[in-house]
């Protein structure tokens, strides 16, 4: 009898983070699984207490870091760079510098783009500011920071245009949007779109047959009644957290906003006082104010506005537990639910009755939460932003938009949303449909204008 040999799996080699609290990371993590059936796959971990170095001696260790990766990767049949620029680098020479050496490193390349660097238009409103307000210093940094962004732009995508002369060259982004943009402002050829996907339909449903909000401790003990609206990330200003925060005070008792997550890593750092944005959202929950408090900040407001109006409040005074306690105060309405791990992640984005994402217009093209969210089967409120419309193109009808900031219309669309039957959970785009562009943008040998297939 003939001995069949079967053919090995192509040896993929993934240059990401991968052990590390960050949405890049988290995405890795989610694609081997994806891919390790069809492809020998390889993880190398961009190790962020070197790449993000300041250091001078630390810094020369991470060039050393990644010209160890770069001679494996000689080895390996296809390579696939998760690109988030500042998981390669602090300063921008160290990036591109490290991310020519993987390029030329890889015998074949595809990159995942989760951020976009557009074309870089003149501030001109900004420097007419600085100019016309005599403030010289900053006219100059207006300059310098647009020369030095669209340097940096330029030679980035010189080293991409390059590689796909050399050999087989691909993209992958996350928006249709992008997709065009790269192909016919950046030349590049081989670019293929998909949003993220992070859960294939059957782990979703066994992980929304386990989910509820009462099996979190600190959510445990809420009436039988309550409805738990979910944001999910690091606390930031531009993921509009005090845009939900204010639209609380529009929302019956019932509703109960959970923070699951908690400051960026890169955010912490050594201080006495509590972070900015942190401090920002306790003072919107009004924790610590009293009713005195309260009547002396408006009647501060009416003073400096020159209305000279006075305040009143009726107060119950046989009620002591109330005779100071701010009316406005949302602490048992508003739960800081911290950092969670992958795994809790999921429960908790499944447990929630609304998925709340009220981010800010910031150029991001892709959002984790929103993808585990669809993925998930959640009901979505988003604001309108770019990346959210776009990704709304792949999932017609499963989000609620509200415009960015205005939290009397998001306080509307989420007793709306709350009302509505649940959306269907097993989306037609989802990590089958994600791992068919991996495998085809892999297999992609077109380099520019030369067929090699």
């Amino acid at each position: 009898m003939n001995k069949i040999d079967h053919p090995l799996p192509p040896k993929l080699a993934i240059v990401s983070t991968y052990d590390e609290m960050c949405g890049i990371a988290a995405y890795t993590r989610k694609l081997v699984p994806q891919l390790e059936g069809s492809f020998d796959i390889t993880v190398f971990d961009l190790d962020q207490l070197f790449m993000r170095a300041q250091s001078h001696d630390v810094r020369l260790q991470a060039d050393q870091q990644i010209q160890d990766i770069c001679e494996q990767l000689k080895s390996f049949d296809v390579v696939n760079l998760q690109l988030e620029y500042g998981t390669l680098g602090y300063f921008e020479a160290d990036i591109v510098r490290r991310l020519k050496w993987i390029l030329d490193a890889a015998p074949q390349i595809t990159v995942t783009f989760h951020t976009i660097l557009r074309s870089q238009r003149f501030p001109t409103d900004a420097l007419r500011t600085a100019f016309f307000k005599f403030e010289l210093y900053n006219s100059y940094r207006v300059i310098a920071d647009h020369r030095l962004k669209k340097n940096f732009r330029k030679r980035v995508y010189s080293a991409f245009k390059q590689t796909q002369k050399d050999k087989s060259f691909s993209a992958i982004v996350h928006t249709k949007r992008d997709a065009r943009h790269m192909r016919i402002m950046d030349g590049i050829t081989n670019v293929f779109d998909h949003p993220l996907a992070f859960i294939s339909p059957d782990r979703a449903e066994e992980v929304r047959q386990a989910a509820d909000w009462r099996d979190f401790p600190l959510l445990a003990d809420l009436p039988e009644n309550s409805i738990v609206i979910g944001v999910f990330g690091f606390l930031g200003p531009y993921k509009g957290m005090h845009t939900a925060l204010k639209a609380m005070r529009h929302l019956p008792d019932h509703y109960h906003l959970a923070f699951f997550g908690g400051l960026h890593p890169q955010e912490i750092q050594p201080s006495e006082a509590p972070h900015d944005y942190v401090q920002k959202l306790m003072k919107l929950v009004g924790a610590d104010e009293t009713i005195v408090d309260v009547l002396t900040r408006e009647q501060s407001k009416n003073a400096q506005s020159g209305s000279g109006s006075n305040l009143s409040l009726a107060i119950d005074t046989n009620d002591p537990e109330k005779l100071l306690r701010n009316p406005g105060d949302l602490s048992e309405r508003v739960h800081f639910m911290g950092a969670q791990s992958d795994d809790d992640l999921e429960l908790a984005i499944a447990a929630c009755d609304i998925v709340l994402l009220p981010y800010f217009e910031v150029g991001q093209s892709s959002s984790g939460p929103l993808s585990l969210a669809t993925d998930l089967g959640a009901r979505i409120v988003a604001s309108r932003n770019q990346a959210f419309m776009q990704f709304a193109r792949y999932h017609e009808d499963r989000l609620s938009f509200f415009e960015i900031g205005n939290h009397l219309e998001l306080a509307k669309r989420v007793k709306a949303e709350a009302r509505r039957s649940a959306p269907d959970p097993r989306p037609k785009i989802n990590t089958d449909t994600n791992r068919t562009v991996y495998e085809q943008a892999f297999a992609c040998k077109q380099l520019a204008g030369v067929n090699t297939s």
